[in-house]
């Protein structure tokens, strides 16, 4: 029974510890397998073979599966963009804040203005609008 290189199965495992490479006698070929946790049955992922038949597992199989892996980002990678999203999310949250104080206060100026005029008296109730004063015309009664 043929077995596979031992620094094969080193880089195998650190691709993903549930990779394996074992030899079927059935098709003369290594199969590279993922172990499942629902089955005892590994599935087979790849079968090493050349044209002309038989061949170990090389580093040509590890570039295969790195290839064929959508989720493989290297960590520096991670890193970059959980940093720059966290940043994006901070700028969202410090201009949403300015904002909402920005409303805020332009509510609560009008609400003040009108209180404290009521208590003032109508002089310090001063119209955030110009008041337009109407002047008659002609005879006035």
């Amino acid at each position: 029974m043929y077995k596979a290189d031992r620094f094969f199965m080193k880089q195998l495992k650190d691709l993903d510890p549930r990779l394996g490479c074992h030899y079927n006698s059935d098709i003369h070929r290594f199969v590279i397998a993922y172990e499942r946790l629902s089955t005892d049955e590994p599935v087979p992922i790849i079968v090493v073979s050349k044209d002309e038949g038989f061949r170990y597992p090389d580093r040509r199989e590890i570039n295969i599966l790195h290839e064929s892996d959508q989720q493989r980002v290297s960590m520096k990678e991670q890193l970059e963009r959980s940093a720059k999203y966290m940043e994006d999310y901070r700028n969202r949250a410090r201009i949403a804040s300015r904002e909402n104080l920005r409303l805020m206060t332009i509510d609560d100026r009008r609400q003040l203005r009108r209180a404290v005029g009521k208590l003032h008296g109508p002089k310090v109730d001063a119209s955030m609008f110009r008041k337009i004063i109407h002047k008659p015309r002609g005879q006035v009664f």
